[in-house]
């Protein structure tokens, strides 16, 4: 009885060790995984400024910080878009635009009521303003809603007849008309 009392120890100890080497590796992957996820969060962080520092900046330097976080996004693969709250097929189309935001130059026309736009990418989601130009049916200005100051003010300018289907509110033809 003995060699079994023994024989029975030896193999509880054996699954005990075996226990406390499986715990410790696991508790390593959970690290490892955990800094991953948190280098993941700061390199998001990275892409997007903190609200406060930058609503404390100068107009040009909220608009340049607005273009950029648009860039970030549109340079990567696109996979889905919405207009005006729908569903918008031409997605890569739209994407291309976007990526040829022009800087919005000190003109005499203005946009009409402004309609949502929402791309989303590999790199992530960005949402945009898009107002018709009052004088060039095919011009949309870009207004960046994250930033109070891009709300009011264009970060940029895009030519393109993919948006002429979009049905503008009647507040927005009211406006060109008058």
């Amino acid at each position: 009885m003995s060699i079994s009392d023994d024989l029975i120890t030896i193999v509880l100890f054996v699954v005990a060790v075996t226990s406390i080497v499986i715990a410790v590796r696991n508790r390593r992957i959970q690290k490892r995984n955990e800094r991953e996820a948190q280098a993941a969060r700061d390199r998001e962080n990275a892409i997007r400024l903190e609200l406060p520092v930058i609503e404390a900046a100068s107009a040009e330097v909220v608009g340049w910080v607005a273009r950029r976080e648009v860039m970030l996004v549109v340079a990567a693969d696109p996979r889905s878009a919405s207009v005006n709250s729908r569903a918008f097929l031409r997605t890569k189309a739209l994407v291309e635009q976007f990526r040829a935001l022009q800087h919005p130059g000190a003109g005499e026309s203005r946009a009409l009521k402004p309609f949502p736009a929402m791309v989303e990418t590999a790199a992530g989601r960005i949402e945009v303003w898009l107002g018709r130009d009052s004088d060039n049916r095919r011009d949309y200005w870009v207004y960046y809603p994250r930033f109070s100051s891009t709300r009011a003010h264009a970060i940029g300018l895009i030519s393109t007849d993919l948006l002429d289907a979009v049905e503008l509110e009647p507040e927005a033809d009211e406006t060109a008309r008058a």
